[in-house]
C-alpha cells in the first residue's frame, strides 16, 4: 500500500505561467477526470448511523457513479481514506476534491480495478458542492 499526496485536484499547487508546478518529492500532479468517470464505493469508518448512505447520495448528486455503501472493517477511522486501484489516481484525485475533512489518498491492490473506495472518518464533514 502506498500513500500518495495529491496536488492539483482542487486547484491547489497551481501557478500562473506556462510551466507546470513542480511536484513535491513523493507526490504526483494528476489531471482530474469528470466525476461521472469515477466509480465509488462508500464505507462508514466512524460509526455515525447512515453516514455512508448520505455521502453516497451527495456524491451521486455531484455526478459520481456509486458502486455501493456499507461499513468499513472498523469504526476507528479518524481521517477519511480514499483507496484506489493501481492506475486510478486521477479518479481518487477527483474524489478528494469533493470530500471535506482530513483525507488520505492511498493506492491499494486490494481495490478492484476501475473503482475507488472512500472510507469516512470522524473528520468527515460532508461533500463539497464543486
Amino acid at each position: 500500500m502506498t500513500t500518495t499526496s495529491v496536488t492539483g485536484a482542487s486547484g491547489a499547487g497551481t501557478t500562473s505561467g506556462t510551466s507546470a508546478p513542480a511536484a513535491a518529492p513523493g507526490s504526483e500532479v494528476v489531471a482530474p477526470v469528470s466525476p461521472s468517470e469515477v466509480l465509488v464505493e462508500v464505507l462508514n469508518g466512524f460509526g455515525a448511523n447512515g453516514a455512508a448512505t448520505a455521502a453516497a447520495a451527495a456524491l451521486h448528486q455531484q455526478g459520481f457513479a456509486i458502486n455501493g455503501t456499507g461499513n468499513a472493517s472498523s469504526f476507528e477511522y479518524a481521517d477519511n481514506v480514499i483507496q484506489y486501484a493501481p492506475g486510478e489516481l486521477a479518479g481518487a484525485s477527483t474524489l478528494e476534491a469533493y470530500v471535506t475533512g482530513t483525507t488520505q489518498v492511498v493506492e491499494s491492490d486490494q481495490v478492484p480495478a476501475g473503482e475507488v473506495q472512500l472510507m469516512l472518518g470522524s473528520t468527515y464533514d460532508g461533500i463539497a458542492d464543486n
